[in-house]
């Protein structure tokens, strides 16, 4: 196994952000192998449990949270993964279709989530691991953090746009300045 470099972990300001919008692929969900099996087990996919614990920390601090997909199951992936109660909005491929955004994962599908939030995009944090269109295009959204698995990938997600990289999800703080941090922080 691979030792990745520690990083600083990533912080968000609860002040600053009142929506967050997660990349269902290999950022909520395990679903590349699934994607890679026969169409009849497509939807054998698991959640995060870095993943599943900040979006549950987030909505306990009233973070509203959306996901996006390029595909049209991301409803079903949810399902599988036992995730769907996490997220206030869910956008894809089917969504882009309905509102005639350009098909893909990108900026559009990005800033389509937070309308469904109800949160101006300079108020939200997107968590994303893929590069190209889809972060290069995030600059007016409140904080983007990139996803670096496998730790091969931090200066390209930082050189995409990404605020801060970060190798799991538990690497991630949320900080509240109306409240004095804890002696154990």
């Amino acid at each position: 196994m691979t030792q990745l470099t520690p990083v600083h972990p990533a912080v968000v300001r609860l002040d600053r952000i009142a929506g967050a919008i997660f990349d269902l692929d290999s950022v909520v969900a395990t679903t590349a192998s699934a994607h890679a099996r026969d169409w009849t087990r497509m939807f054998d996919a698991a959640a995060y449990p870095a993943t599943v614990q900040l979006i549950r920390d987030l909505r306990r601090h009233r973070v509203r949270t959306a996901i996006v997909a390029a595909g049209r199951h991301c409803e079903k992936i949810l399902a599988a993964a036992g995730v769907t109660q996490l997220f206030d909005a869910c956008v894809d491929g089917i969504d882009a279709d309905r509102w005639g955004t350009p098909g893909g994962l990108g900026p559009t599908t990005f800033e389509l989530a937070a309308q469904h939030l109800e949160v101006a995009p300079s108020r939200c944090a997107v968590v994303e691991e893929g590069l190209g269109e889809a972060l290069d295009g995030l600059r007016d959204f409140g904080m983007v953090i990139g996803i670096d698995r496998t730790g091969d990938r931090t200066a390209l997600l930082h050189e995409h746009g990404a605020d801060a990289v970060v190798h799991n999800l538990t690497e991630v703080r949320l900080a509240d300045p109306t409240t004095p941090p804890s002696p154990n922080m």
